[in-house]
């Protein structure tokens, strides 16, 4: 009797299951409506509880992007009431969510938006692009909470990251990713980074030259375009201005050292060595920093050859 009861049993505990994450989801909805109409507590209030009814499943394929979905909006109602350690918390436990649930499963997670379709359900390859653009937002906000807490070398770190992601999933508007990425070039050129800073700005002139070749929409929205588009590519031409500034004065600062005290031949031979050991060094942190895919990332490097 024992084992004819435990089929039912378990199914009834699947049902039960589904009728709280169907649940969750709804919570989730109410939150993020609350939130964007500037009603915080009780945003966080169905936010909470959408977490809780996940909690014992957040690993499970359809839970585990909604929990994260959760995480990220708690960690921007936290921010914007800031208490940036606090924000910090909720992001990192969605970081460490994604990363275990990709190491232990590793399938394309259902959307919340499938938990109500009643008959269409979305592909694998739409699951995961998804599921990537949530973990995208993630480190996104990361990287600005990391700012606040001026831990800049990280919050580079993660902005990198985010830029990257962005291409390789499509997930952008070209005209910000293209400032943010001149932005970074600025903290590279504070560390003496050259390579990075140069192929950060290549990267910013590429895409906002892609912004400038796509179809424009009303006459009114077009013309408030241009000037946003003419103003932002005036900021990255002035970020070029600093990183070539920044480099004239490492050249001279390179010709007051003590090379400049010998003579003339052996001057030569250490400068080619040096310039031979920072090439080797670029190459191998080229590997780390490079953005775009096939197309676009020749594009990058054909305008960053330019330069250099």
């Amino acid at each position: 009797e024992e084992e004819e009861a435990s089929p039912s049993l378990s199914s009834e505990g699947e049902q039960q299951r589904r009728r709280a994450v169907r649940l969750a989801v709804v919570e989730y909805e109410l939150g993020v409506n609350h939130t964007d109409t500037q009603e915080c507590s009780a945003g966080e209030e169905h936010l909470a509880k959408c977490l809780q009814l996940l909690e014992r499943h957040r690993l499970a394929r359809d839970c585990v992007s909604l929990y994260i979905q959760a995480q990220n909006n708690l960690g921007i109602l936290w921010s914007e009431r800031n208490d940036i350690k606090t924000a910090q918390t909720y992001l990192e436990s969605a970081e460490a969510l994604y990363n275990q649930y990709m190491k232990e499963n590793g399938n394309p997670p259902f959307d919340s938006s499938e938990h109500f379709m009643t008959e269409e359900t979305l592909s694998d390859q739409e699951r995961s692009k998804r599921f990537e653009k949530v973990y995208t937002h993630t480190l996104y906000y990361l990287a600005q909470v990391y700012q606040h807490l001026e831990m800049t070398e990280k919050a580079a770190q993660y902005c990198h990251t985010t830029l990257k992601r962005q291409l390789e999933y499509s997930g952008y508007y070209p005209i910000e990713w293209a400032l943010n990425a001149a932005i970074l070039s600025q903290y590279y050129l504070t560390k003496q980074c050259f390579m990075e800073s140069r192929h950060c700005l290549a990267a910013a002139s590429v895409i906002i030259g892609q912004a400038e070749q796509m179809p424009s929409g009303e006459d009114n929205e077009s013309e408030q375009d241009q000037q946003d588009l003419q103003q932002k590519k005036a900021e990255i031409a002035r970020c070029w201005i600093k990183y070539c500034l920044n480099l004239l004065q490492g050249a001279r600062k390179l010709l007051e050292d003590n090379i400049g005290e010998l003579d003339p031949d052996r001057q030569v031979e250490l400068r080619a060595q040096q310039e031979k050991e920072e090439d080797e060094k670029e190459k191998e942190r080229k590997k780390a920093v490079l953005f775009g895919t096939s197309d676009l990332c020749d594009s990058i490097l054909a305008m960053e050859e330019k330069i250099h």
